[in-house]
């Protein structure tokens, strides 16, 4: 399937190339070329697995109904993935300083100028910058939150980091939290302009839930508290386009019940209905949504709109342009389009 037609196809960033492929013009590889080739996580890995035969969970209507309260399916291509070599180029390994959340101890090969998403000024939480790095050297993603830098010394301040070898299927450990309140890892889950180019996605896709239940689902590995929400939901009420006037009216009453045990958990499993037509469908959209099929949508992270797609924002927007029709395509995707998959069990 071609998404874009005779498109500028030279993407900034595309993993495949920068996993897998070295400048023929350029010094030769410290290791050999089909070596260097990284892939996200192995085909076997939770991420990576076809779930369209998947039984639909016994409570699959009762978590729909919860998620339905603040449904917005879309899609915001917000963050950039930097590619980094620390072996053949001078990408130093930056120290990092941790605030108080902790998190994988240093040193990460951070360029001095490495990109990060930054959050925009207005929105409820402005330190919830993300930076995310792929070392193709050893096949690991470096993912950091709340990320300010580089400080004048060198170094990066951020609130947490995480390091996730992408050649292993090993969970970090339970109640470990990474650069998303469940564990896992960012890059995982968002949509790479090198999947759309090609038109087809192998994986599932994250989204936030704004309702989380305490409580998570393996390859999730923490639980988001319901302190979060019970701050953010009102502030978000507050604003203006936040929407969800029935939600909202309980929420500013007081009369809101936040603790519910249908709550989303972290790492809980999404499924397009194969009953849902695509054939109203085109482009980025309907490559999306054929992913939600087959793959599914994974709960990563709590607080936000629930339904929230992610995609990777490359460096040079000249090079590959997200079409603005995505998010109007998807808004009209119901939460009631979608099932819970049984994909294990609840842990506390």
């Amino acid at each position: 399937m071609k998404v874009r037609s005779s498109r500028r196809l030279a993407v900034a960033g595309l993993l495949s190339a920068a996993c897998g492929s070295g400048d023929p013009t350029g010094p030769a590889p410290i290791v050999p070329q089909q070596a260097r080739i990284c892939t996200i996580y192995p085909a076997d890995n939770p991420w990576n697995t076809d779930i369209s035969a998947f039984a639909v969970h016994a409570e699959s209507d009762a978590f729909m109904s919860r998620l339905a309260l603040t449904w917005r399916l879309s899609f915001v291509p917000n963050l950039p993935v930097n590619i980094v070599d620390s072996e053949r180029d001078p990408v130093p390994f930056i120290p990092i300083l941790y605030a108080q959340s902790g998190g994988d101890p240093g040193p990460m090969p951070i360029p001095s100028d490495a990109r990060y998403h930054v959050k925009e000024a207005g929105k409820l939480v402005l330190d919830d910058n993300h930076l995310v790095l792929l070392d193709k050297a050893d096949c690991k993603a470096y993912e950091l939150w709340s990320v300010s830098g580089a400080n004048p010394d060198g170094s990066w301040s951020v609130k947490s980091g995480a390091i996730f070898n992408l050649k292993s299927n090993a969970l970090r450990p339970d109640h470990s939290a990474s650069s998303s309140a469940s564990g896992l890892s960012v890059l995982a889950g968002i949509v790479r302009a090198e999947e759309m180019r090609a038109g087809v996605i192998t994986h599932a896709l994250s989204i936030p839930a704004t309702l989380t239940l305490q409580g998570f689902i393996h390859p999730a590995t923490n639980w988001q508290s319901d302190a979060v929400y019970r701050t953010k939901l009102p502030l978000a009420c507050g604003q203006a386009g936040f929407g969800f006037a029935s939600l909202c009216t309980q929420v500013l009453a007081g009369t809101f019940v936040y603790t519910h045990p249908n709550n989303a958990p972290m790492g809980l499993r999404l499924r397009l209905k194969a009953t849902f037509s695509l054939a109203s469908f085109s482009g980025e959209a309907l490559v999306l949504l054929q992913a939600a099929k087959r793959y599914g949508l994974i709960v990563s992270d709590g607080s936000g709109t629930t339904g929230m797609l992610r995609g990777e924002k490359v460096a040079d927007p000249s090079a590959w342009d997200w079409s603005p029709a995505i998010s109007g395509q998807l808004a009209t995707v119901p939460a009631s389009a979608f099932e819970v998959v049984q994909t294990g069990p609840i842990l506390p």
